[in-house]
């Protein structure tokens, strides 16, 4: 059964699900690659390590308490002198989070990396990991790789390489992916409505090769075929995020239509 919806589910944007859709998605793009990349090309799957502090919960947490310091009589004949009392100190430990991504390399000697394709996950649009993300895609795009980033989260701050200003200056969106090609100052952009399908895109190879064109939606509708999700997500409730009010509306009618009992 696939997903009700006819490109991205908004509904596995949701912290519970999504670990599963971005281990899934980059599997499949990867499955696809080495069906089909020309001979002479490879693809990889990479991880990249995220040291940052929890968000939402914080396990293991220290708490260390500090003897008060007594309080002392305030002298008549002299200013007043306030006695400091210690405080609560909270350790909270760094996590690291292990995300994947792709790699097309070369399979010749020296192996040389081509391209590389990242899935965006809520670590790399908030806080420390996004600072780390935005500082590892900078090194990427000084380089002779091009970058794809596909962002199918409409939650967290705006981290693509491509200007969200300038963006915004032309369209909207809720997803976006992203493609730079190497040694190159402009972006290749699909915008992307959760109304729309999600797009095939080119992914750019060595100068002597046409690009390699796969479907996202294609690759997602297998994904969510494959996975969990048709037993585990909730579709009577919102998703995470909401929706804005408009596509709420269009979304429940297409629940009604396709998933809940009348």
């Amino acid at each position: 059964m696939p997903s009700p919806f006819p490109g991205m589910d908004p509904y596995l944007e949701a912290p519970e699900h999504w670990h599963n859709v971005h281990h899934a998605l980059i599997g499949e793009i990867y499955r696809r690659l080495n069906a089909d990349l020309p001979e002479g090309f490879a693809a990889e799957i990479e991880e990249k390590v995220y040291v940052v502090r929890p968000e939402g919960y914080y396990p293991d947490v220290a708490v260390t308490r500090f003897a008060v310091a007594p309080n002392r009589p305030a002298s008549i004949a002299t200013s007043r002198v306030l006695t400091q009392e210690r405080p609560l100190r909270i350790e909270v430990p760094l996590e690291e989070i292990r995300l994947p991504y792709i790699e097309i390399v070369t399979t010749g000697s020296p192996e040389q990396v081509v391209t590389a394709i990242e899935v965006l996950s809520p670590v790399n649009k908030r806080g420390e990991g996004r600072t780390q993300y935005i500082r590892k895609r900078n090194r990427v795009l000084k380089s002779k790789t091009h970058l794809l980033e596909i962002d199918l989260l409409r939650g967290g701050e705006h981290s693509v390489g491509v200007p969200e200003r300038e963006l915004r200056l032309e369209t909207s969106w809720d997803y976006l992916v992203c493609l730079h090609r190497a040694e190159q100052g402009a972006f290749d952009c699909w915008p992307i409505s959760v109304r729309d399908p999600l797009p095939e895109v080119a992914i750019p190879l060595t100068e002597d090769q046409p690009d390699f064109l796969i479907s996202l939606q294609t690759a997602f509708h297998r994904v969510y075929d494959e996975g969990p999700f048709r037993r585990k997500v909730h579709y009577e409730n919102d998703p995470t995020p909401r929706l804005e009010l408009v596509d709420r509306v269009w979304a429940n009618a297409l629940l009604q239509a396709r998933v809940l009992p009348s």
